[in-house]
């Protein structure tokens, strides 16, 4: 169950909204730091607080030290996040990221920051197709 959810600091972009809570505490005493929700499950997140019932939580590690919340399962139903669209135009970034970075190698190092913005970019591609992959594991779960 959960005791308490710490400070919050809410953002809006576009039809997505995230919340980044420093920590969320169970009542017997475990903690979580610095975990992003995503979407609809910072309400559900409010109402099992409130409500007092047994939640299980499906977190996945992030890029920043930072916890993303996937899925809350409160009593016998399973929200999770709805993340869908498509991965082509990160696929694109890389490419040409890549393409940059071996064009520009000779240029006093530059083609290395390609590099490592291409590999910052796979590194992004892959924690986000994960994410989907889990997700889409979650029979039962209704998206939000």
């Amino acid at each position: 169950m959960l005791k308490e959810l710490g400070p919050g600091v809410g953002e809006v972009d576009g039809d997505i909204s995230s919340s980044t809570y420093s920590y969320v505490q169970f009542t017997d005493g475990t903690m979580l730091r610095n975990v992003v929700v995503v979407g609809g499950l910072a309400g559900k997140l409010d109402v099992a607080l409130e409500s007092k019932q047994t939640v299980e939580l499906h977190v996945q590690p992030g890029l920043k030290k930072n916890g993303v919340l996937l899925a809350v399962k409160l009593g016998d139903n399973l929200y999770a996040s709805d993340i869908s669209g498509s991965l082509f135009f990160m696929y694109v970034a890389m490419a040409v990221l890549i393409l940059l970075g071996v064009a520009t190698i000779w240029v006093f190092g530059l083609g290395l920051l390609f590099l490592a913005f291409a590999f910052y970019t796979w590194l992004s591609l892959s924690l986000v197709r994960a994410t989907k992959k889990y997700v889409r594991g979650l029979h039962g779960a209704i998206l939000l």
